[in-house]
């Protein structure tokens, strides 16, 4: 686990590279406090930073960049491969890492010896990876399956750059930071920037699943080839009946369990009390010895979960600590989001997942979470509720019916219907579904159930024409929802979240789950047994009770949301009032009239808080760096 900044330049420019690198490791030094090292090569105008995070191999010969004994391959890794031990197996000629088996050491001599793409293919873990071949001048990022360690890249004016942390490049006088209106525009909807684009036009960020060639060769900087080679395949619906064998499928999660564990440093758990976090303690819990689990308290006992934690703790029982969320403190937290994102990013369970971060770090170096549960398990409503929704609306007279009942009903009755389901901010749920059952597909669908659009033309002098695929009718709703989240949400919005707030504060965040074997697994199987019972999670809930009773694990789900609506109107309003004023406000990319609008229908009552607390976000974000 690491921190990078590198750059290739062949500009004209006769540029201070130490000074540069310096500016690099002061802006990203959280990334990797435990050791730093510069690599300067003239000759080939390769110039990197690289802070360490040590997990593996303590010593300094895990330290990064690593050249291979052939000398032909400089390496870097943000990241960790978990099942290095195998691959360093499959090396015939182990003599040749006799002094140095650390998983950065045993990946860069199987790439060596076999390859990138069998690489690959055998390697588990989470990584970003830069790979120079100093003999063919060529560079190659490459990706996890998930995304689970970020990675920008851009060329300007004849130089590459390539960081773990979008902030290292204001550095660097080569690039250009304009404004991308078109991933801004997405960043209003989403509250997050979805790769491969970044805040910026011309710099990107490396998808999920990806391999990117890049040439230096005659002292010129140019695209060899940009890859899926890691990617996902949604599998049809079998015609016959297909049984699970639940056994198998936690056999794989408890092998994914114990390879993440794997350390040279201690190692906990988040517990929320959910299912997922809930089964990744459990296992944890019998294969490591003094195990911690971490939780994070409400005073609001509709956010907390924590005595329900502490339960399930006991009866593991392990140690469990618990930190109470502070929102006195609230302005400070807000306004340090520029520092944690370094880029635009306004998921607001941020705020509180910093602040378990934060806490657990003062104990342990790594912790495992439950990310990618839901995506994987079909764990959230719309999975099921909505999939339901979108099959009945498809019929032009149970639409007519649905949309009739909306707007001759009390939203509050919904409101409460949908807060007994488990439901946060039911309203704002209620007025995506409005314009969903309208959706002409399934990818629409997803789009408008998933997007807020009361900023939907914020953005000036854009024109945003959305495409959506027309699926195949065979291919199941459930399952096309479930793999939107895998593929998009999760790795655009949960993981950049865990990455970000955990490296931070110096903290490796792990996920067990997010395994490629498991994932196709799970997928193979019909929805019927996904949802066995019409209920969410069912293959978790039914592998959860071989280690936890019923009665612990049956409550609603709740989720990691924070109470951003009464944030907004109390705690934080002074803070809105001046980003929000005229003279803060950049009015050349951004329509003042839509604002004013939505502030001012926000204030009134109207359900716009994320659209609110998308914009407060953006104008600390903007006000810091612009």
């Amino acid at each position: 686990m690491c921190g990078f900044s590198g750059f290739i330049d062949f500009s004209s420019k006769n540029l201070d590279y130490s000074i540069i690198l310096d500016k690099c490791n002061e802006m990203i030094s959280f990334r990797g406090p435990d050791q730093r090292k510069k690599y300067l090569d003239h000759n080939n105008k390769i110039f990197i930073n690289f802070n360490r995070l040590s997990f593996f191999d303590l010593s300094d010969a895990g330290n990064q960049p690593m050249l291979s004994k052939d000398k032909r391959f400089l390496f870097l890794m943000n990241g960790e491969i978990y099942n290095f031990s195998y691959l360093y197996k499959l090396l015939s000629n182990s003599n040749i890492l006799a002094n140095n088996k650390s998983d950065t050491s045993v990946s860069l001599e199987f790439i060596s010896k076999f390859g990138v793409d069998f690489f690959l293919k055998n390697a588990i873990g989470m990584f970003a990876i830069v790979l120079i071949d100093l003999f063919d001048k060529t560079i190659s990022f490459l990706s996890d399956p998930f995304s689970q360690k970020p990675l920008y890249y851009s060329i300007q004016n004849n130089s590459l750059f390539f960081s773990s942390d979008l902030r290292s490049i204001r550095s660097n006088s080569n690039f250009n930071l304009e404004i991308d209106k078109k991933a801004l525009s997405e960043y209003f909807r989403k509250s997050f920037i979805s790769a491969p684009l970044s805040i910026y036009k011309n710099i990107f960020k490396l998808e999920q699943g990806s391999k990117i060639d890049i040439s230096f060769k005659n002292n010129q900087l140019n695209y060899l080839n940009i890859s899926k080679i890691n990617n996902f395949i949604l599998p049809k619906e079998h015609k016959e009946n297909v049984k699970i064998n639940f056994n198998e499928i936690q056999s794989s999660i408890e092998k994914s369990v114990l390879l993440h564990l794997e350390a040279d440093v201690p190692i906990g758990t988040f517990l929320s009390s959910g299912l997922d976090s809930s089964l990744i303690t459990a296992i944890a819990s019998k294969h490591y010895k003094n195990l911690k689990a971490f939780s994070l308290g409400f005073r609001n006992k509709y956010f907390d979960e924590a005595n329900d934690a502490k339960l399930i703790a006991d009866h593991l029982k392990i140690e469990h600590q618990v930190e109470y969320f502070d929102d006195s403190s609230i302005i400070d937290k807000v306004q340090n989001t520029s520092q944690i994102y370094s880029e635009p990013f306004a998921d607001s369970s941020q705020i509180p997942y910093n602040d378990i971060c934060k806490f657990s770090s003062k104990s342990i170096k790594g912790i495992l979470s439950g990310d990618g549960g839901d995506e994987i398990f079909g764990g959230y409503y719309r999975h099921l509720n909505g999939a339901l929704i979108y099959r009945y609306t498809r019929n032009k007279l149970y639409k007519f019916i649905f949309n009739y009942l909306i707007k001759i009903s009390n939203n509050k009755i919904f409101e409460i219907f949908l807060k007994y389901l488990g439901y946060s901010y039911p309203l704002e749920k209620i007025n995506r579904l409005k314009k969903a059952i309208f959706a002409k597909n399934i990818d629409e669908f997803y789009y408008l159930l998933t997007s807020h659009l009361n900023f939907e033309d914020i953005v000036k002098n854009l024109s945003i024409k959305n495409e959506f695929i027309n699926i195949d009718n065979n291919l199941n709703h459930s399952k096309y929802l479930m793999f939107k989240d895998l593929t998009y949400y999760l790795p655009n919005d949960l993981l950049v979240k865990s990455d970000r707030a955990s490296m931070f504060n110096s903290l490796e965040v792990r996920s067990p789950f997010l395994n490629k074997d498991l994932v196709e697994k799970v997928y193979s199987f019909d929805s019927d047994i996904i949802f066995k019972g019409n209920m969410n999670k069912s293959i978790l809930r039914t592998i959860l009770k071989d280690y936890i009773p019923d009665k612990l694990i049956s409550k609603k789900k709740r989720g990691f949301v924070a109470p951003i609506n009464e944030w907004l109107k109390n705690e934080l309003k002074e803070l809105c009032e001046y980003h929000f004023s005229s003279k803060m406000l950049p009015t050349d990319l951004l329509n003042d009239s839509i604002i004013k609008e939505n502030i001012n229908d926000f204030y009134r009552g109207k359900n716009n808080h994320v659209e609110i607390w998308n914009l407060l976000i953006f104008q600390i974000w903007f006000n810091k760096y612009h």
